[in-house]
């Protein structure tokens, strides 16, 4: 599958690094996000969600940190799960927090605990909130169905609709923005 041709793509670091986007909300997020919930129950991702929905990007195209902690795993979901092509080139005066990013998708091995682990070790927290503009940047709102023809609720969050049991989370919605 050429998944170029099914994603938008956003470059960060000046052309340093390119990422390929799924540019809406898939059921892969939902599950990721559960089975983070379920290795790390301490973080609570609403917080990151809710903090979103009034968060306004700085000059640089930048959504602030609002929670720390929180907002950093969202990114880490949203990031590990949409993100389908990475390239990146560096010029010999990229700085290391730059090449962070390549570290992190370089060492992804399939395994939540681990990709996080990684994504903490490899990661500022300015790269991180490059990352979630990345994601922002990268949302297609053309096809996107409105809240009320779902069944409700706030399409502003991550998480998925379609759940067979209530969200661990509390509130669920699809994220278009």
């Amino acid at each position: 599958m050429n998944y170029k041709d099914r994603c938008n793509s956003h470059s960060l670091a000046d052309g340093a690094v390119t990422l390929w986007l799924i540019p809406y909300t898939t059921l892969e997020v939902s599950q990721k996000a559960d089975d983070f919930l379920r290795l790390f129950p301490d973080i609570n991702l609403d917080e990151a969600w809710e903090a979103d929905k009034s968060a306004e990007p700085d000059e640089a195209g930048n959504y602030p940190l609002l929670n720390l902690e929180a907002t950093i795993a969202e990114t880490f979901i949203l990031i590990d799960t949409l993100t389908k092509v990475a390239e990146f080139t560096f010029a010999e005066d990229t700085p290391l927090a730059i090449r962070g990013v390549a570290d992190y998708w370089r060492s992804r091995n399939g395994d939540i605990a681990n990709n996080w682990q990684v994504f903490k070790e490899c990661l500022t927290a300015e790269m991180a909130a490059q990352l979630y503009s990345a994601f922002r940047a990268t949302r297609d709102t053309t096809g996107t169905i409105a809240p009320e023809a779902e069944g409700g609720g706030d399409a502003t969050s991550p998480a998925t609709k379609s759940r067979s049991k209530p969200s661990p989370r509390g509130k669920t919605g699809q994220k278009t923005n």
